[in-house]
């Protein structure tokens, strides 16, 4: 190349590269501090400002923030204002440490104070050192961060993934020191629970993936198994654990949220699946399950479903994700390894849904399993239910039903009717197990005493408790008349462990067959990323000696919903993968599957 070409170039590059000259370099700047001012919103909005600092996160490109982070060099002293700013620019292609003067127009886009409209006007020095990062750890004494807005952080704990219901959609989810459980799951209802609430909110930070969009194929570094695709092989679960997150704290749509300029590993071995519960040992194993409307009617948006076809349907939409439903809950029960199920949330007709399930489960050619016929249960769209394995136990005089014509008061429009059976077990034992399926927390028509009282419990609170006590009310009178006190009480309670419901159930005699082997801290749904227990088995003093373990197998309240039986597209323009979906019992329901062992009686 001669020496006139190469002259050329070197004015091309002059003229469409910013200069490294320091004729702006040393000049005074409003420093970002001031920009950014005390408060959520700048005081400078509006205005053309010429700013300076390093660039301590690059997000440049339509599919990512479209722009980068930078920082003071020479931070001011008041610790109310934050030292970082976005610059919403991708025009200028920059790198990590570059010192960098700036103009642009002050905004709050989004909540989160930046420049928009921005010029790069000078290259100061490439490869600058990074400012220390600011050391944030949870739990927080506030929930005021708009001092470190755009600020580089770093997290120095061993923190926990507890909520990743947006993870495919926006690449978000959130961390918090341990598990964050519902407050009435382990204090009681009032002060206490309002407490923990609080403790809560202080206690949880999210995470994102710098980019905009939505569905966008997210990819992750897992500690034993590298980097992968998210899938349903490759899930992330809450109970993964990350350490040492590094990157930007941001502010949008009124949340704070690390921006990560480091790959974050998740360590899967920390809450790992598990394809089979934990032995609970016993003669022989009784389970509950809530199936999540497991329906063979499909859901076609009409009214047709119930004994006086007047209700909407549920479940599946389609005879493909009936197929991908049904098979997913036979994984369940055949893994699960009872030989007893309490199920809710089946739908509500004589045979055609439990005979369905049953025939799946025998399709292996040996007629093990069958259920209680208990044809349709009152009107309402789901109904509870019992299948069971006749080489175990063997069914005893007739089911009987706790309804409106059985105790009156009983308001089957809340709460589903109890179906109660006596069984026998090989080994000549005697006992009475009860589906139920209490009336849930949502507050759909909720009004005066059914509304949220501010105690932790929910709405309907008071309703689950008065079922509650109409429970044992009912039981004293000896339903099944054989005289049986051996009695389980299994089912969906829609009540956290140290609620009213709960604690009646407690107080008749009945004990949490979980909470007595492991404690509080258990659960089998999660809500808004906080677990708990809304399903219970309780066992009567009775039985209480016969308990040789009890476990949840969380096989759903971990898992990312969007990978159950469902086909629909995730957006309008982004098929759902196909490596959503595998035939295993992993996001099969919205509850865990709760499993006692029963044995002889000591």
């Amino acid at each position: 190349m001669n020496q006139q070409i190469k002259s050329v170039i070197m004015i091309i590059l002059v003229m469409t590269q910013p200069a490294f000259s320091n004729n702006l370099c040393h000049q005074s700047s409003i420093a970002i501090s001031q920009i950014q001012g005390i408060g959520q919103s700048s005081p400078m909005v509006g205005q053309s400002v010429t700013t300076q600092g390093v660039v301590t996160g690059v997000f440049q490109g339509s599919d990512q923030l479209d722009g980068f982070y930078v920082q003071s060099l020479r931070p001011d002293d008041n610790q109310s204002t934050s030292e970082g700013l976005f610059i919403h620019h991708s025009k200028t292609a920059v790198s990590l440490g570059d010192h960098l003067v700036i103009n642009g127009e002050v905004s709050e886009r989004h909540d989160m104070t930046q420049l928009i409209k921005v010029r790069v006007e000078e290259i100061c020095q490439r490869n600058v050192k990074l400012p220390a990062p600011v050391y944030l750890e949870l739990p927080f004494k506030t929930q005021d961060l708009e001092y470190l807005e755009g600020m580089y952080v770093h997290l120095p704990q061993t923190l926990t993934v507890s909520d990743i219901g947006l993870f495919d959609r926006y690449g978000l989810y959130t961390l918090s020191d341990g598990m964050l459980f519902s407050a009435t799951q382990i204090v009681l209802p009032g002060l206490a629970a309002k407490k923990k609430l609080k403790e809560n909110s202080l206690n949880q930070l999210l995470v994102d993936d710098g980019r905009n969009g939505q569905y966008l194929a997210q990819r992750l570094r897992l500690q034993a198994e590298g980097e992968q695709t998210f899938s349903a092989r490759h899930p992330v679960r809450t109970g993964y654990q990350v350490n040492n997150v590094t990157g930007i704290l941001a502010y949008d749509y009124g949340q704070y949220k690390v921006q990560p300029t480091e790959t974050v590993v998740f360590n899967e071995r920390a809450n790992s699946r598990k394809n089979t519960p934990d032995d609970v040992g016993g003669d022989i194993q009784l389970a509950s399950f809530n199936m999540e409307n497991f329906f063979t009617t499909i859901d076609d948006g009409k009214d047709h479903c119930g004994p006086e076809r007047n209700w909407g349907c549920r479940g599946a939409d389609s005879s493909e994700e009936w197929q991908r439903q049904l098979a997913k809950t036979v994984s369940v029960i055949q893994q699960s390894g009872a030989e007893l199920v309490a199920l809710q949330e089946l739908e509500n007709n004589d045979q055609l849904s439990i005979s369905a399930l049953v025939d799946a489960l025998n399709q292996s050619g040996e007629q093990r399993w069958t259920f209680v016929d208990t044809g349709h249960l009152a009107n309402d769209a789901i109904k509870v239910a019992m299948i069971y394995q006749h080489a175990a136990v063997k069914p005893i005089g007739n089911y009987v039903i706790l309804g409106d014509h059985s105790m009156k008061g009983f308001k089957i429009h809340r709460h589903r009717p109890v179906v109660m059976q006596a069984f026998e077990t090989t080994q000549g034992q005697r006992f009475q197990l009860a589906s139920i399926h209490l009336k849930s927390k949502s507050c759909r028509d909720a009004e005066e005493q059914n509304k949220a009282q501010g105690d932790g419990q929910g709405c309907y609170a008071g309703e689950r408790a008065i079922a509650a006590k109409q429970l044992l009310q009912w039981l004293e009178k000896d339903p099944v008349s054989l005289n049986i006190k051996a009695t389980f009480l299994a089912g969906d309670f829609n009540s956290y462990g140290r609620e009213d419901t709960l604690r009646v159930l407690e107080s008749g005699g009945f004990i949490n067959a979980v909470r007595h082997f492991h404690g509080d801290h258990n659960w089998t749904t999660s809500y808004r990323g906080q677990l708990g227990a809304l399903d219970h088995i309780m066992v009567s003093e009775a039985a209480s000696d016969w308990l040789t373990g009890a476990t949840q197998w969380h096989i759903n309240s971990n898992e990312y919903r969007g990978f159950g039986y469902h086909t629909e597209d995730l957006s309008d323009d982004t098929k759902k993968p196909a490596a959503y979906y595998e035939i295993n019992p992993f996001s099969s329901s919205d509850h865990d599957l709760v499993v006692i062992g029963i044995g002889q009686s000591k």
